[in-house]
C-alpha cells in the first residue's frame, strides 16, 4: 500500500468546453517538442471539447499552463510530469523525451492506443474518454 506525505494537488484544465491554460512551447522548440505540443493540444480538445492554444509564453491573465520543455539536466530519454502551482510541467531529455512524457500525460487522462490507425480497425485503434 502506498504511502504520500504530500496531497494530490489538481488542476481544472477545461470546463464546460472552455481551456483554463493554454500548452506553452518555447519559440525555439525543435520539431519534435513542436509535435509534442501539438499532440497535447490536439487530444486535450477531443478529451474536452476546448481549444488549447499553443503558445510562446503563458497566458499572463491565467498563468495556468501546460509547459513541453526540454530540460538538459535529464538524461536524454528521462521525463518528468509535475504540477508547480498553476503549472503542468512536462520536461525531458531530448524532444523524444518530452514526447513520451506528453503521452505518459495523456494515458494518466484517460488516453489508450491499442494499435496502429490502420483502416481496418474501423475507428477503434484508440480510445480518447470525453
Amino acid at each position: 500500500m502506498p504511502c504520500f506525505s504530500r496531497q494530490t494537488q489538481k488542476i481544472l484544465l477545461a470546463s464546460q468546453g472552455k481551456a483554463n491554460c493554454s500548452v506553452i512551447s518555447s519559440s525555439h522548440a525543435t520539431l519534435t517538442q513542436q509535435f509534442a505540443a501539438s499532440e497535447l493540444a490536439r487530444y486535450l480538445q477531443q478529451i474536452s471539447g476546448a481549444d488549447f492554444p499553443v503558445l510562446p509564453a503563458p497566458d499572463r491573465k491565467t498563468g495556468a499552463a501546460i509547459l513541453v520543455e526540454i530540460d538538459p539536466r535529464q538524461e536524454q530519454e528521462a521525463y518528468s510530469i509535475k504540477a508547480k502551482g498553476r503549472q503542468i510541467v512536462l520536461t525531458g531529455g531530448s524532444g523524444r523525451a518530452v514526447l513520451y512524457a506528453v503521452y505518459d500525460f495523456l494515458h494518466r487522462l484517460g488516453c489508450v492506443w491499442a494499435a496502429p490507425e490502420f483502416s481496418f480497425y474501423e475507428g477503434l485503434s484508440e480510445y480518447v474518454p470525453h
